[in-house]
């Protein structure tokens, strides 16, 4: 990931540097023989080998030399960068910060403290030291993002001595770190957060009002939950305790509870809630294994299989609706031989081809790393590319990545995200068994760059993960071979066996590992995956929440796409109306209307014999109309003409959605939400929802912390 996506947001300040009074022109140079005293900033946290800089001497008296504030970095930068260190390079944003705000403490500057904060906001936000563009030559992105572990010696002692009362400068922070890849300096950020917003809350209490008391419980409930890698698996396979993921939650519930109009705050209290239930069953079951192998093994028998195998099917002899009914409502993967080949329109698509077509398309590299339970799929951002310059690293064997030791890869980029590849979707073909695809015809859809494109050396990967929003999904494979894993469980099944959470956005497995022994349930579900090997040509087909990975066992090409149509729309429904606020939901809404009744009309809009469309064809298809249906099939774009015989009655398909018993959709839900899962005969033994109901009661003011004054909950 590079800095630039490294940001956190701060309440705009009002105050500039004129009050600083940056308005003389000029400069000033470290004299001749001047010697560079290295110093560490105030060691507030107790952390051993903090960082050593050149001691930057910052006086209030220097302010009149400068005309604005670009013109101060570019000075100090200037005059300094001869001593500094070339491997702290990109500390010297944070390093300078500090400086002023230790000569302007105690001087009554408030405000102009604040809008120091502001300048180095807008570093981490997108380069900037005021307009001075520091990614122009002063330092690269990667410096700066790299930097920020170190970063942390300046950031904690920031918000000790300069924030110490603002709730809002922590959040900036750990959103700074939370989305970076350095899980050590982010667990030394919330160790730090814990003690000193407990205090924060301990000293306000009686002075906050309750709003503003949500927001410092909401915030420190999400810092526990972080502390140490709360809930998350370390490499002993171990997660952290239960007792500790309640204490988090305790605070999460109180927040929600003092402000229950916050959207946010009731979506964190219930995502850490299903959390919680998830390892407690968990906990369970591992105890059980403990005691009783054969006893688990009894409980593994339980487990149904949604599938037992990938089949493989030639496409001329699959029809849509056997398609349909037969893989698409049953969610079972099935890989279409030679189906790729018609999508590309006689043409010879390869990777010569791609590096013709989309040269010059922008892209990020991605990679896989293992023990990464932050980001989806494992997948870490580590810098930017184009199409060209990568196709053309594949043939050299230049792609790998030594920062991580893994393989790039360019994952689900957008083909239709501006400028994208135009001449590459000119030539493209959508194959008939996709192209009903609703949430494409949405306005404001999330998957409206699509379809996307992967790229990848030999042995570039992806970790486990289920595709958004319950889409369904498809990949045309033009070169190499990949080799797919499913793992064919229930949905609540599926997030018990593969250590899932609602509270992170990966598993916190790695399928391309053999599981640790005390990781019963995964080595359970790692025994009982499902395997494919998709060869060029082939187009295959996951269904909607069905968790997989992927390893590339040559050099590959391919296209994608995430859709929705009648096979998976029920369970998209059910997510947008959990998500009631975005525009993907107003547009169901729309669809619906006002009468939840009307959903059961979906079931009679799917056409019967689609046919193959063109990407211009298929990216003009109007919503309206799929929905309301043409009055024949001459006038349908959908329907193949030569296949349907007319009328509405042949040209719909009449169908039935097929149950779902513990969708994850309830998962996300309050324990009350979530009964159809929780009373299954399999799991209900194992979770006690009244005694975790009893731990989690609190009484947000009175309860806050313990009769004898130390700092913690009850």
């Amino acid at each position: 990931m590079e800095a630039a996506r490294c940001h956190f947001r701060l309440h705009a300040m009002l105050t500039w540097l004129v009050a600083l009074g940056f308005f003389l022109h000029g400069g000033r140079s470290l004299k001749e023989g001047y010697t560079i005293e290295y110093v560490t900033p105030e060691n507030v946290d107790g952390t051993e080998d903090a960082v050593e800089v050149p001691l930057i001497q910052f006086s209030m008296a220097d302010l009149e030399l400068y005309e604005d504030e670009a013109a101060l970095f570019q000075s100090y930068y200037d005059n300094y960068m001869p001593f500094w260190p070339e491997d702290k390079v990109g500390l010297f944003p944070i390093a300078l910060s500090y400086a002023i705000l230790v000569e302007l403490e105690g001087k009554n500057y408030g405000e102009e403290t604040l809008r120091v904060l502001e300048l180095l906001d807008r570093v981490y936000r997108d380069g900037h030291f005021g307009e001075l563009n520091l990614f122009k030559g002063l330092m690269t992105q990667e410096q700066l993002y790299s930097s920020l572990p170190d970063a942390l010696d300046f950031f904690i002692p920031i918000l000790k001595n300069f924030a110490p009362e603002s709730i809002e400068m922590r959040v900036a922070v750990a959103e700074l770190y939370a989305e970076s890849n350095f899980l050590q300096a982010r667990q030394r950020l919330y160790k730090f957060y814990e003690k000193d917003s407990e205090e924060f809350i301990r000293r306000n209490l009686n002075v906050l009002t309750d709003r503003e008391l949500a927001k410092a419980l909401h915030f420190l409930g999400n810092v526990i939950w972080y502390v140490d890698g709360a809930g998350e698996i370390n490499k002993s396979g171990k997660s952290k305790s239960l007792s500790r993921q309640i204490y988090g939650t305790k605070y999460l519930k109180s927040g929600y509870q003092l402000f229950k109009k916050n959207a946010e705050y009731e979506s964190s209290y219930r995502l850490a809630l299903s959390h919680v239930v998830l390892e407690t069953i968990r906990h369970n079951l591992n105890e059980l294994y403990k005691r009783n192998k054969e006893k688990f093994k009894l409980w593994t028998g339980n487990i149904k299989k949604t599938f037992t195998s990938v089949d493989i099917v030639p496409y001329d002899r699959l029809s849509y609706e056997h398609f349909f009914r037969e893989y698409a409502l049953k969610r079972k993967p099935v890989v279409i031989k030679g189906l790729a080949n018609v999508m590309a329109r006689g043409k010879t698509f390869n990777l010569q081809y791609l590096k013709s077509a989309c040269s010059s398309m922008k892209v990020k590299k991605k990679s896989h790393k293992a023990d990464d339970v932050q980001n989806w799929a494992g997948l870490i951002e580590f810098g930017d590319t184009t199409v060209g310059k990568f196709v053309d690293d594949i043939a050299q064997n230049i792609t790998y990545n030594a920062e991580n030791g893994s393989v790039p890869y360019i994952f689900d980029e957008g083909l239709a995200d501006y400028p994208g590849c135009p001449q590459l979707l000119k030539d493209l073909t959508i194959p008939k068994y996709f192209t009903q695809d609703v949430g494409r015809m949405m306005e404001n859809h999330r998957y409206k760059t699509h379809p996307s494109l992967f790229v990848g050396p030999k042995d570039s990967s992806c970790g486990l993960h289920v595709d958004s929003s319950s889409s369904n999904f498809w990949q045309a494979l033009f070169t190499g071979k990949k080799k797919w894993y499913f793992y064919p469980f229930e949905d609540g099944d599926a997030q018990i066996l593969l250590h899932d959470s609602p509270f992170f956005s990966s598993f916190r497995v790695d399928p391309h590992s053999a599981p640790p022994e005390d990781q019963p349930l995964f080595k359970f579900a790692q025994e009982n995956r499902v395997e494919v090997v998709v060869e060029p040509g082939d187009i295959i087909f996951v269904p909607s929440d069905t968790p997989h990975a992927v390893r590339n066992l040559e050099d590959i090409f391919a296209i994608s796409h995430n859709y929705y149509d009648g096979s998976n729309l029920l369970r998209f429904a059910r997510t947008m109306m959990m998500e009631d606020d975005t525009s993907e939901s107003m547009d169901f809404d729309e669809i619906l209307g006002s009468d939840d009744m009307q959903i059961e009309k979906l079931k009679r809009i799917v056409r019967k014999d689609p046919k193959d469309l063109t990407y211009e064809e298929w990216n003009i298809l109007s919503l309206k109309n799929y929905f309301n249906g043409a009055k024949s099939a001459d006038d349908d774009p959908w329907v193949d003409k030569a296949s349907s015989l007319g009328g509405n009655k042949t040209r719909f398909l009449t169908y039935e959605w097929p149950s779902i018993s513990s969708s994850t959709a309830d998962l996300v839900q309050p324990i009350c939400g979530r009964k159809s899962f929780l009373e299954e005969e399999h799991i209900a033994p194992y979770f006690d929802g009244d005694m975790l109901e009893a731990k989690l009661a609190i009484n947000a003011r009175d309860d806050l912390f313990q009769k004898d004054g130390t700092v913690g909950m009850k």
